[in-house]
């Protein structure tokens, strides 16, 4: 059971970098587009580069904006799979004790019925 479920944080582990991926892949294209549509506004302006600058200072914003948000998905996630994992740890923890309990009570038992035989 323990395996199954490391199985499954490591399945949402992949899941949730594949989104982190697609998530900047889309934010970049998002600012080419953007920059590629802007790029004939931009040089019909008399003040080109301070334009092209204050469209870029945006495309940065947006996009550090967009990444602060996918960042605390992750650690969100990554809080989730922590809280999983030592769930998981605590209750192997228990499965032993009950097993190392249940061992020296069927030993107990064995010594005792050692002794009814002498």
């Amino acid at each position: 059971m323990h395996q199954k479920e490391e199985k499954a944080l490591c399945a949402r582990v992949v899941e949730v970098e594949k989104q982190r991926d697609a998530a900047a892949q889309e934010a970049l294209k998002n600012v080419e587009v953007m920059k590629k549509g802007c790029h004939g506004i931009a040089s019909s302006f008399s003040f080109p580069f301070v334009f092209k600058f204050a469209f870029l200072l945006t495309c940065l914003l947006l996009l550090g904006l967009a990444l602060r948000v996918e960042k605390q998905k992750l650690l969100e996630g990554i809080e989730e799979m922590k809280t999983l994992v030592r769930t998981s740890h605590n209750k192997a923890e228990e499965v032993i004790t009950r097993a190392e309990e249940e061992l020296a009570f069927a030993k107990l038992i064995r010594r005792g019925a050692d002794r009814d035989l002498v």
